[in-house]
């Protein structure tokens, strides 16, 4: 009988550290998870601002100014008239 009892208590204390171990990576895997759930909430935010200000742009009228911001920043163009400086400096 005391035998039984020995092995009772032993298992009830592997029972015991089993369930505390599970607990504690479980703990671990919801930090984490939230982690990345806050990432991925940044990464949205800057998503949908890159998204407005394409709307925001897509709205501008088609005029000579919206064509020649247009042809400065896409094709890199300048007017004959302008002074164009190049440097190699980073920003």
């Amino acid at each position: 009988m005391k035998n039984w009892n020995f092995f009772v208590k032993a298992a009830l204390l592997v029972f015991l550290l089993f369930g505390v171990i599970t607990i504690i990576q479980l703990g671990t895997q919801i930090s984490d998870l939230e982690d990345k759930v806050a990432d991925a909430d940044q990464q949205i935010e800057a998503l949908n601002t890159d998204i407005e200000e394409l709307w925001a742009e897509l709205d501008q009228p088609v005029d000579e100014e919206y064509m020649k911001k247009i042809a400065r920043e896409a094709l890199n163009y300048h007017l004959p008239s302008e002074i164009v400086f190049y440097n190699d400096l980073a920003h």
